[in-house]
């Protein structure tokens, strides 16, 4: 097995948490119901896109505009509300890694990425959240009928590779 295989291996394990898959889905579309709830209408325009735009597919590998409401356009409560949203899906040693690798290209940090809901999860069961900018995808599923149907890509980027060493 090569080596960049075991670290992403290693790296999936240590971003998942302990919920069972039963309370999963229910936990996070509630959860991310309650971070939906928190935005303006303007707000709710730029981070709440149709289950088939094009957009949720778009492969893009530089830094720049994604889809979705950037992090530092959202108050202190709608940040901590993403938050909790997002912890639901990494584990305390992945959520330290994803603001280490954020902060590789700069001081904003998590600020400069992009959140993005695919359908909208308080009123059907088939939704996709993304986060996303340079170096860093976190998260990027679908939940059908109460079963995770999708689950990628989880990418983590750093150029230096200084955050891996202790891997």
């Amino acid at each position: 097995m090569n080596k960049l295989f075991r670290h992403i291996i290693a790296l999936s394990l240590c971003l998942c948490t302990q919920l069972s898959a039963e309370n999963f889905d229910t936990l996070f579309a509630k959860q991310t119901g309650l971070f939906l709830d928190s935005l303006d209408a303007a707000q709710n325009k730029q981070c709440l896109l149709s289950n088939d735009d094009p957009l949720r597919w778009k492969m893009q590998y530089n830094g720049g505009k994604r889809a979705g409401i950037q992090i530092k356009d959202l108050s202190e409560k709608q940040r901590a509300l993403f938050g909790s949203t997002i912890k639901l899906v990494l584990s305390n040693e992945g959520w330290e890694m994803a603001n280490k690798v954020a902060k590789q290209d700069g001081d904003a940090g998590l600020g400069k990425y992009f959140i993005a809901c695919f359908d909208d999860p308080r009123k059907k069961e088939d939704f996709a959240f993304l986060l996303a900018e340079h170096h860093l995808t976190i998260v990027n599923f679908s939940v059908a009928e109460g079963e995770l149907n999708e689950f990628g890509p989880i990418l983590l980027g750093a150029n230096p590779p200084e955050l891996w060493k202790k891997d």
